[in-house]
């Protein structure tokens, strides 16, 4: 192709663009402004280990993302650590039950969720179906065992707590879920650096460039078209054949188009990470009735998650580690994993303030932007799209701008990369 594709923006959803660019005949180069690729997925690296900043998890429903994994050579760095079932451990009574995350295995009583009873199921049947503009909390009314699932599900797909998330984005989840086969459950074998985002960005820099420390402070533009990107340290002009994609967080997007609709409220995710010297198989487990929420334990690591966290962002990392901890300890003896008596004091705490839109019925029922809002130009980013904000509505926005700036001749050179990700 005689024109470049400028990506700005190097979270997964700008890395995902520039790989499918790419393979769709354009010479991408990508900008970021931070001093390395990855966005809000991002991993802090301390004592030689990989701290992440949420426990990011795949479904193989996630076509889009896994597609994009193989093609980059990095599917098999993400494993299924609990083949057999979820494990979920109840802090306040020590019942460990194993959970299949099929809908359809529910069926069976053996594999429903605790609580769970046949009623349970008509109902969400029809909230899959026919959720409504409500909350998922009043989507589930009051059946016990059905609120409990689906507020487990709601903190852990939409980041948002039960009684705000929509009860329409949650029933897009489920019908996924209800598709065969859909319903493995995969994680980053070392941490998000190594086994997501470094793969995407030395795909991309094997036919292209990223451009660090590079922040977009205007876009000039004239007659629907941009015609220049203004960055801190220079200007980019751009030529006729020349397009962009625009892979920028919310507010930064709106910086440089004022007036694009953007959320405007956000919710945040805290990562307690206690290293120790266990080198056994990755696990994964959910947690009821504590702070906690998610365990995953890798080599070296032991790393609690807390989703929607908006009562406990703004505690000191020190209280929040004390208090995590004997749940970490209790969940680890039950699921018979040795952990060393270190304490909270080796915690080392990572909070994602602004980790996804606050994803209630207020957002969910908001105007999307124009996903080309210049004849040059077309929006990436999981906010973007009316799915949730996940990393496979990123790569699944990446794929859609890449199609919407294409050509004939990028269609035929590279229409089936780009449509494995719209």
């Amino acid at each position: 192709m005689s024109g470049r594709l400028h990506v700005v923006g190097g979270g997964i959803s700008g890395l995902a663009a520039a790989v499918l660019a790419a393979r769709a005949g354009w010479r991408p180069v990508v900008h970021e402004a931070a001093p390395q690729p990855g966005g809000r997925c991002r991993t802090v690296r301390r004592g030689g280990l990989c701290h992440d900043n949420g426990t990011h998890v795949l479904l193989s429903a996630n076509q889009a993302t896994l597609r994009l994994l193989a093609a980059v050579g990095a599917a098999e760095r993400w494993v299924e650590p609990e083949p057999d079932g979820l494990p979920v451990i109840d802090l306040e009574s020590s019942r460990l039950d194993r959970v299949t995350l099929s809908p359809w295995s529910w069926l069976r009583p053996k594999s429903r969720p605790a609580g769970l009873a046949p009623r349970d199921l008509l109902r969400l049947a029809r909230i899959t179906a026919l959720p409504g503009r409500r909350s998922v909390a009043a989507a589930a009314g009051d059946e016990p065992g059905l609120a409990r699932l689906l507020d487990l599900m709601a903190v852990a797909v939409l980041n948002t707590p039960s009684a705000a998330a929509s009860a329409a984005l949650l029933a897009k989840v489920l019908r996924r879920m209800a598709l065969p086969g859909s319903t493995r459950l995969l994680v980053a074998r070392t941490g998000l650096g190594p086994d997501l985002v470094q793969p995407l960005a030395d795909a991309v820099m094997q036919g292209a460039e990223i451009r660090f420390c590079r922040r977009l402070r205007a876009i000039e533009q004239a007659d629907g078209q941009a015609l220049a990107l203004h960055f801190t340290d220079g200007t980019v002009q751009l030529g006729p054949d020349d397009r962009v994609v625009l892979a920028l967080p919310p507010a930064a997007a709106a910086s440089v188009l004022p007036g694009l609709p953007v959320p405007e409220r956000f919710a945040p995710i805290v990562n307690l990470h206690f290293p120790h010297s266990g080198q056994g198989p990755v696990r994964f487990a959910g947690i009821t009735g504590g702070l906690s929420q998610w365990l995953l334990v890798r080599p070296g690591m032991a790393s609690v998650t807390i989703s929607a966290g908006l009562d406990v962002v703004d505690l000191p990392g020190e209280a929040l580690a004390a208090q995590v901890w004997p749940e970490v300890a209790a969940t680890a003896a039950r699921l018979g994993i040795e952990l060393p008596d270190g304490g909270p004091e080796t915690a080392f705490v990572v909070k994602e303030r602004s980790a996804t839109p606050f994803q209630d019925e207020q957002w969910a029922r908001a105007p999307r932007p124009i996903r080309a809002p210049l004849r040059n130009l077309a929006l990436a980013g999981d906010w973007t799209t009316g799915l949730p904000a996940t990393i496979e509505a990123a790569v699944v926005s990446a794929g859609q701008a890449v199609r919407r700036l294409g050509r004939p001749t990028i269609e035929r050179a590279g229409a089936r990369m780009a449509d494995a990700a719209a």
